[in-house]
């Protein structure tokens, strides 16, 4: 029930809100919370984080950063989620733009040399 009333108070807002509070529970929560919401707005937002937003993934990983020269750290939970908060609302599309919002976002800790040249990933 608290689970219920602090979502239906926080929506509308931007899926990477709702991403995050409700991706720590399990499928099964969510199918009951879905059941036992009154309130359609809910059960819609539970219904579109389910078919769509638990989905969602970077292009750009840890490795990736990596190579750009970013030494490894707590720094790349920081760039990691920023990026999936992006794409989530719909900011970022393709690796290319995930690697130039990094390159915005974080320029202070990128050395002015990348470690070695940075490929193309298929996915």
């Amino acid at each position: 029930e608290e689970c219920l009333y602090g979502l239906e108070r926080s929506l509308p807002g931007q899926n990477s809100r709702l991403y995050r509070q409700l991706s720590a529970f399990s499928t099964e929560l969510l199918l009951y919370l879905m059941v036992i919401s009154r309130k359609k707005r809910v059960t819609k937002a539970i219904s579109h984080y389910m078919s769509h937003l638990r989905w969602v993934k970077t292009a750009v990983r840890g490795r990736d950063l990596l190579d750009i020269g970013i030494p490894e750290g707590p720094i790349y939970s920081k760039i990691l989620d920023a990026l999936l908060d992006a794409r989530l609302n719909g900011q970022l599309e393709s690796r290319e733009e995930e690697l130039a919002f990094v390159y915005k976002n974080f320029r202070d800790v990128i050395p002015d040399t990348p470690r070695k040249p940075l490929k193309r990933r298929n996915n």
